[in-house]
């Protein structure tokens, strides 16, 4: 196992992985992170897969927008990434619920998009 952290937006090593994840890749600052998804997928291996978690929805307790931000439902996160459908097979395209507790103590469901594409 090797792991490689770096600014994607600016990383421009040729090394490919058999798996590539970004996990809440979601920002209240400026990120060009369809460009950063987009370069992520260029470093899958043939036969590797890319997996993307975000979240699909702002928890329950927000008061307030969340700093502008877009929740993508799993397609769209697919569809944002805009990969040669000849060159990737989606596994997984879906929201699943994840149980947290809050900040005042309660039990509360956050909603995750998860989405898992395979490089052919």
């Amino acid at each position: 196992v090797r792991f490689a952290a770096a600014d994607l937006a600016s990383w421009d090593a040729h090394e490919e992985y058999d798996l590539v994840t970004a996990s809440f890749l979601q920002s209240p600052v400026e990120l060009p992170r369809a460009q950063v998804l987009r370069a992520a997928a260029g470093r899958v291996a043939q036969g590797g897969h890319l997996l993307l978690l975000t979240h699909a929805a702002p928890p329950p307790w927000a008061r307030e927008p969340m700093h502008h931000h877009e929740f993508l439902t799993p397609q769209e996160e697919v569809d944002r990434l805009d990969l040669d459908p000849g060159a990737w097979t989606v596994a997984v395209a879906e929201t699943r619920e994840r149980q947290v507790t809050d900040p005042d103590g309660q039990a509360a469901t956050l909603l995750d998009a998860v989405v898992l594409l395979r490089r052919r």
